[in-house]
């Protein structure tokens, strides 16, 4: 076999594999767009809105919480079904699962960035909260686009650090799970 059959070949097994990563990740998306029509998500938009305000408490930014609905002096802020972060973690926990990797991997993946998006949430909403402060048209550039481009170069941050550190992250999660399961 000659050296461009031989890269031919490795350019097809590369384009197989990719071609597996995009079904999956096609597949995991039935589960999303049936969440999308069917989910309550309330109890996750008032522990969303409970985090946020919290948060913002930290910083001496006086708010009253109402379910899902932060008040501030002047103007409501609510954190809506979207506003939760959960479309994030559903598209990252996809993009992991669908990967190549092993099991292992993948659940220790899922285990740490999972809760990281979350916080990027939470962060993401008390500043656009915040912004508020400064006009409707601060808010509007916040929430419309400046976090959303920055969730999404979020998730695909976190999947890129998961990837390309899945060893040793699995690695860590093990050493650290085993020190809890000895700790109880």
């Amino acid at each position: 076999m000659s050296g461009k059959e031989r890269s031919s070949n490795a350019a097809h097994r590369r384009y197989q594999k990719v071609l597996v990563f995009l079904l999956k990740l096609l597949a995991l998306a039935v589960p999303f767009h049936v969440a999308i029509s069917y989910a309550d998500l309330s109890a996750l938009q008032q522990f969303t809105a409970s985090n946020v305000h919290a948060f913002l408490g930290l910083f001496g930014i006086k708010s009253a919480l109402n379910g899902a609905v932060l008040r501030f002096d002047g103007f409501d802020v609510l954190v809506s079904r979207d506003s939760t972060g959960w479309k994030s973690v559903f598209f990252l926990t996809a993009l992991i699962l669908a990967s190549e990797a092993k099991i292992g991997h993948k659940i220790a993946g899922v285990l740490l960035f999972v809760p990281a998006i979350y916080v990027v949430n939470v962060v993401r909403i008390a500043i656009t909260a915040y912004s508020a402060f400064f006009g409707v048209d601060m808010f509007v550039l916040f929430h419309d686009f400046l976090w959303q481009v920055g969730m999404t170069l979020a998730v695909i941050a976190m999947w890129v650090v998961w990837f390309m550190r899945r060893n040793a992250i699995y690695d860590t999660t093990a050493r650290t799970l085993k020190r809890l399961k000895t700790a109880l």
